[in-house]
């Protein structure tokens, strides 16, 4: 039991040696930067090397600072497998600012994916969050997110609600860029809701904030907010004054992606108002940009245009190029949507290769503990086994020991008969001198029993040294297994990119490194076995150890199927040439290379 005891408390202190994980600096630096400038975060995060797997923490955190800033940065997301590594690893600590920062960013991903079912359960899994710290900011853009979300839903109730604690906690950060954003989505909601004074009241609000901040970008489109609710209460006037006013800003801050969408604007406006030739100078200047939607609906106000003119040859040309931008538009929804499809089949296999391989590791979790507990279970047995047969053998070599002594001293006590009798004719000698042969004989016998205990106890304690010493053993290579084990766990992201990668391999060294190290040098191995083996060979060898499926192989090839099936062939046979005696048990290379 002592030795029970020992493993027990070596697990414990073992564990608490373990140091508390540091932040990297550039990540704090990165951190410190994200809300207010994000592009220069997103260059930070960009240009440092990404860490390690194995360190938990500052993994997560660069994958969670790297979609924030990407996100902050109106940069469109594609994949939800960096953020699921931020979620993975938050959500199981108590830092509830990470976890609800984390939730919020994995439901951004899934509203760039079009899933809005799960990007609302993730918002509102950070919603729940926010009870358990203090950072207003963080809240109020939770809030005004899922807000907006419900407003796509047509939940108008319910997005006024969110928007209305959004609003609070804006309120609680000061003159913020984020107030300007809750006061603009307020607007929005009440302009579905055709609640104009709302409407007009909440744009001007964000206005007015974007000016005392003296953010022309917030200012820009507070602007176009306000033009387009005047232009949609038919008040031309008034919205063509904002919409010249937010022009002019964009100017000056040299912001070209939004121009455009000034020119349009302000083509609209010119239309609605019958002033033809000031709408087409602006639709034309609206078609320097590379935005399919607004070619299209550009090219489609300038037919109509001319077509009041009776242009009709001008017409029939920009009808034409709206026809060529309406095909694009429908062939890149199409392209769109068959990626989209194919991104989420590629989702569903990867995370159920990633369940499969959770459930296998587990299960030899699970066995490898069972095995070190019947082997620690079997080594007490056997201790106390050892224990009882050493008392049994002492107690026994005991007891021959005093019968042997109690036969000694009663053929003292014959002899001193004996020649205490000799001239006596009571004495009966040839039955004294038989009694003292028997007993002589019986302690022959006494003594070679003793002996014999003495080697079965010798041999006991040699038994229970060579146990020991095979428990020894036996628990440096569960060791062993247990590094690989937290060596494979460790580096399981190496593992799924090379599953996942589609193109040829340049760089081998990775994968044979891998291989050497959870089979010990097993590449150096099956050279000095086979020293005609070419490179292209030991890599193929080492795809084949490491369990990787033969359509991957091909895929990390570049060929076809049935060509690696054909070279595993080829291979093997050119090995049972170099040395026949060790492939002749083995059908294949794949059951040669499982063994070797």
């Amino acid at each position: 039991m002592r030795i029970l005891y020992f493993f027990i408390i070596s697990l414990i202190y073992l564990a608490s040696c373990q140091q508390a994980p540091m932040l990297l600096p550039e990540l704090k630096v990165a951190d410190s930067l994200v809300w207010e400038q994000p592009d220069s975060a997103l260059a930070i995060l960009t240009r440092m090397p990404k860490p390690s797997p194995s360190d938990r923490l500052n993994d997560a955190t660069w994958c969670l600072l790297y979609t924030q800033a990407r996100d902050k940065c109106y940069l469109p997301h594609t994949s939800d497998s960096l953020i699921n590594v931020a979620v993975r690893y938050f959500e199981c600590r108590d830092d509830w600012r990470r976890k609800a920062q984390a939730w919020f960013y994995r439901g951004q991903v899934e509203l760039d994916r079009k899933n809005i079912k799960e990007a609302v359960a993730y918002y509102v899994k950070a919603k729940g969050a926010t009870e358990h710290f203090d950072d207003p900011l963080l809240c109020s853009l939770i809030y005004r997110t899922f807000g907006v979300a419900c407003r796509y839903q047509k939940m108008y109730d319910v997005a006024l609600d969110n928007l209305g604690i959004a609003l609070l906690y804006a309120q609680k950060t000061g003159q913020t860029p984020e107030l300007c954003n809750v006061y603009s989505d307020l607007g929005r909601t009440f302009a579905h809701l055709g609640q104009k004074d709302s409407t007009l009241f909440y744009f001007l609000h964000s206005w007015e904030v974007a000016r005392l901040i003296n953010n022309k970008r917030y200012i820009a489109n507070a602007l176009k907010n306000i033009s387009v609710f005047y232009r949609e209460d038919e008040q031309y006037a008034l919205a063509l004054q904002y919409e010249l006013n937010a022009l002019n800003v964009r100017i000056e801050m040299d912001d070209s992606l939004n121009i455009s969408q000034s020119y349009y604007g302000l083509g609209g406006i010119y239309y609605y108002m019958n002033m033809l030739d000031s709408a087409k100078y602006y639709f034309e200047k609206s078609l320097q940009t590379d935005n399919l939607y607004r070619l299209y609906g550009a090219n489609t106000m300038l037919s109509e245009i001319a077509m009041t003119m009776n242009n009709c040859s001008e017409a029939r040309q920009y009808h034409l190029q709206a026809d060529f931008y309406k095909d694009s538009i429908s062939k890149i929804a199409s392209a769109k949507e068959l990626t989209e499809v194919q991104s989420k089949y590629d989702y569903e296999k990867l995370k159920s290769e990633k369940i499969q391989s959770e459930n296998k590791s587990l299960w030899r979790f699970i066995v490898c503990i069972l095995v070190i507990l019947i082997l620690l279970v079997k080594y007490i047995v056997v201790l106390r086994q050892r224990n009882n047969n050493k008392v049994r053998y002492e107690r026994r070599i005991k007891e021959l020991e005093e019968q042997k002594e109690d036969n000694d001293r009663l053929i003292k006590q014959k002899e001193e008969e004996l020649r205490n009798g000799l001239n006596s004719k009571d004495c009966d000698v040839a039955a004294a001198q038989d009694t003292i042969l028997s007993l002589q004989a019986q302690n022959e016998k006494l003594q070679a029993e003793i002996l014999q205990h003495r080697r079965n106890l010798l041999l006991s304690e040699k038994q229970a040294s060579l146990i020991q010493s095979q428990t020894k053993l036996i628990q440096k290579l569960q060791k062993r297994e247990c590094e690989i084990m937290q060596y494979i766990h460790q580096n399981m992201d190496f593992f799924r990119k090379l599953l996942s990668q589609t193109h040829v391999i340049r760089d081998y060294a990775p994968i044979v490194q891998q291989a050497d190290w959870i089979y010990p040098g097993f590449s150096v191995r099956l050279r000095k076995a086979f020293p005609d083996l070419k490179n292209d060979d030991i890599n193929l060898c080492c795809l084949i150890k490491l369990r990787v499926p033969l359509v991957q192989i091909a895929e990390l090839e570049s060929v076809q199927k049935a060509t690696i099936i054909k070279r595993k062939q080829r291979l093997f046979s050119r090995m049972k040439c170099m040395d026949a005696q060790k492939c002749e048990p083995f059908e294949n290379l794949d059951a040669f290379i499982e063994d070797w």
